[in-house]
């Protein structure tokens, strides 16, 4: 018995796909902004709070009592902690916008790339159709009645909710 071998046939992508990823693409470029922005902002609270513990370690600590220096170390402590703090959200939130911007680069390029392929489909021949000659059935579940009457109610719990306020 001898194998049919298919011969790999190179077709187009579907058009739709091109579409659904340039409306990914846009929807990453657009989530990577709140991370970006976020990064940014603690970029600028990074920079305040180290200018400030920088201020205070120059002072001078030669009148102060015990207790002012005990207070100023504490306070370069917690402004420490809080600049270390700050430069973690900026790696984290600027990593995240990062990679929520190259996938939207990614999926903008694949978008590309499919739209230039022209699909290539066979002519149908309808006469070798058949049409249907029995009686379509359509399933129903009485389960699909609860739950638009559980989004109903939800949706109108929300409403007068929103309402009262």
């Amino acid at each position: 018995m001898s194998k049919i071998i298919n011969p790999k046939i190179n077709r187009a992508e579907r058009p739709d796909k091109a579409a659904f990823r340039a409306f990914m693409g846009a929807f990453f470029l657009l989530a990577c902004i709140a991370p970006a922005y976020w990064a940014y902002y603690n970029y600028g609270q990074y920079q305040q709070t180290i200018a400030f513990v920088r201020k205070l370690q120059e002072n001078s600590e030669q009148f102060l009592t015990n207790d002012e220096r005990a207070e100023r170390k504490n306070r370069i402590a917690l402004n420490t902690s809080m600049a270390n703090r700050y430069r973690l959200e900026i790696i984290l939130s600027g990593a995240g916008s990062l990679i929520l911007f190259g996938g939207a680069i990614f999926l903008f390029t694949l978008a590309v790339k499919a739209r230039k392929n022209k699909p290539q489909y066979a002519n149908i021949d309808w006469q070798t159709i058949p049409l249907p000659t029995r009686r379509i059935e359509v399933q129903y579940k009485r389960f699909y009645n609860v739950l638009f009457a559980f989004i109903i109610i939800f949706c109108g719990g929300a409403d007068a909710a929103c309402a009262s306020n």
